[in-house]
This record gives C-alpha cells, structure tokens and sequence, in this order.
C-alpha cells in the first residue's frame, strides 16, 4: 500500500487515521480535506508551524522518513562525487524546485563517509 493510498483509504473512511510524510500529504491538509494531528519529529515542521509534535503532546515517539537514491558499500569517491554532482544538477532545475513548494518537502544532502570504505 502506498503513502497516498492510506491518505485515500483514509480519506474515504476506511481508515480512522493514518501516518504519511508530510510531503505525501501536505495538499490535502491545505486543502481542509484532512487534518494533521502530530509530527513524529524533534521539532514541529517548517510547514506547519501549528502541529505540535508527538512528545509535546506526551507520546514519546519519533519517526524519520529517507527517500533517497543509495550506493552499495565501496562504490569509488569519484563515482559518489559524480552521482552527488548530478543529483545537485537536477535539484536546481526550476521545474524540480517547485515541488517542495508544493508539496513541503525538504531536500537534504548528506554522504555517510563510511559508504565510501
């Protein structure tokens, strides 16, 4: 099952409630047709300042969201420098950079050095 699917099943009333990234379900929040409860996050997010988190709401929970491309272990420093490269290419490319507007993602650049072993 797919994030968007628990937002419809949810949607429809199949489901009481669902987890999704915010992203994945950021236009029907702005759009009134559900509402976001809680964040599983350190602090509350950049979009929707007014959601508390879970722990400011007393349930100590925190959930961490990667989409991302990924390398096998020993993958050459230059091949990662060439992928990062093109990954940052195509991030400024005006059509790419309007979805994170629309859709409150947040792009993060991170390379674990010891991927590179």
């Amino acid at each position: 099952m797919t994030r968007r699917c628990v937002a419809n099943d949810t949607l429809a009333g199949r489901l009481d409630f669902s987890a999704a990234i915010f992203s994945s379900v950021a236009e029907l929040a702005q759009a009134g047709q559900i509402r976001v409860l809680t964040a599983f996050s350190e602090n509350r997010h950049p979009a929707f300042p007014d959601v508390p988190t879970a722990r400011e709401q007393g349930i100590d929970a925190l959930g961490f969201c990667q989409d991302g491309i990924y390398a096998s272990r020993g993958t050459p420093g230059l091949a990662l420098d060439r992928l990062e490269a093109a990954c940052r290419n195509v991030l400024d490319e005006p059509a790419v950079r309007r979805v994170p507007a629309a859709t409150r993602a947040r792009y993060v650049s991170c390379r674990v050095p010891s991927c590179t072993a």
